[in-house]
C-alpha cells in the first residue's frame, strides 16, 4: 500500500520492528517502517519528501484503518 502511493522516488519499505504486547489493544500491532527515499536527476528536499510521507499516511489511515502511535 506504501508503494502504491509514495511516489517516484520512494526506493524501498523495510520493517524494522513488530510489536505486540500489554500496551497495545487486544489483537492490534506497532510496526515501524524505514522508507528510503532517492531522487536519480536532483537533491531531494524535506518538504517533497514529508509530502510523500503524509501522502502515505492518509492513504494507510484509510484503506487499512491505521493510526500512528
Amino acid at each position: 500500500a506504501m508503494k502504491e502511493v509514495g511516489g517516484k522516488d520512494l526506493r524501498a519499505v523495510d520493517i524494522v520492528d513488530v510489536y505486540e504486547g500489554e500496551k497495545l489493544q487486544v489483537g492490534h500491532k506497532s510496526v515501524t517502517f524505514n522508507l528510503a527515499f532517492q531522487d536519480l536527476d536532483a537533491t531531494l528536499h524535506d518538504e517533497k519528501v514529508q509530502q510523500d510521507v503524509q501522502r502515505i499516511i492518509d492513504h494507510l489511515k484509510q484503506k487499512l484503518s491505521v493510526s500512528l502511535r
